[in-house]
């Protein structure tokens, strides 16, 4: 756990740090995700994205945490509970699938192919922190939750305080992971104190370093561009050429 704080959650927070800092996101309409303009690259992105997620590097740094085998010398072997961990993710991750596309369905009619992807991520990012400390049924519990929870995120975020979170990185990432790290105290696999002191301690350093970051970059450049740029998009106003052309 402790790899995977140091390495993830840093960056999610800064993520979500510069959004909040960056002007507020236009009105938008009460929809969980944006029509998508490729269908088929976006389910496929996600494909790519999801074994990159239990990869044997990543198990073995899992396993390393687990065993406290980051002393010079240590080893770490494709044992059953890398396999476990590979095991749970793959449970977490279609859960939340499932249940994001549920909740889409009971709240708007129609559960979408973005929503179903985008609970695919929110599965993993719940599952990365716990997956070598639960088995099968924490992982269905915790990809169930999951994907209603980083869906009501997401709707929190996008229109209620209205903050210009890009891809909801941290609705889904974010949210998502703190939920996966809680949840690993829930079941008993490490102490409250552990795992929301982690949580404080890392989001506390990194709100405050994107701040003075953030800060130092906007005496640069602008954080956002005006409405009508947005508006035109920023393929023609800054460079002068259209990234697509939607004819038919």
């Amino acid at each position: 756990m402790r790899v995977l704080l140091r390495l993830i959650a840093p960056v999610i927070a800064a993520a979500a740090t510069a959004a909040l800092l960056a002007s507020p996101a236009a009105a938008q309409e009460d929809s969980m995700t944006d029509t998508p303009r490729w269908s088929l690259a976006i389910h496929g992105g996600a494909g790519v994205l999801t074994p990159d997620r239990y990869t044997p590097e990543q198990v073995a740094e899992y396993r390393a945490a687990l065993d406290k085998a980051l002393e010079a010398g240590g080893k770490v072997l494709s044992d059953g509970g890398a396999a476990m961990a590979l095991t749970v993710t793959h449970i977490s991750a279609a859960t939340a699938s499932l249940s994001w596309a549920l909740w889409e369905k009971i709240k708007f009619g129609k559960a979408s192919l973005v929503g179903i992807v985008t609970g695919t991520i929110a599965g993993l990012a719940s599952i990365t922190p716990a997956s070598g400390f639960v088995g099968p049924v924490e992982a269905l519990i915790i990809g169930a939750i999951a994907g209603v929870l980083c869906q009501e995120a997401v709707t929190l975020i996008r229109n209620g305080l209205k903050i210009d979170d890009t891809l909801d990185v941290f609705a889904v990432h974010g949210v998502g992971g703190i939920f996966g790290t809680i949840m690993i105290a829930a079941f008993g696999a490490a102490s409250w104190a552990a795992q929301l002191g982690s949580l404080l301690i890392v989001g506390v350093f990194t709100v405050v370093v994107s701040v003075v970051l953030v800060k130092l970059v906007g005496l640069v450049t602008p954080l956002r561009v005006d409405a009508e740029t947005e508006h035109t998009g920023l393929d023609l106003a800054v460079h002068g050429e259209r990234a697509y052309e939607m004819t038919s």
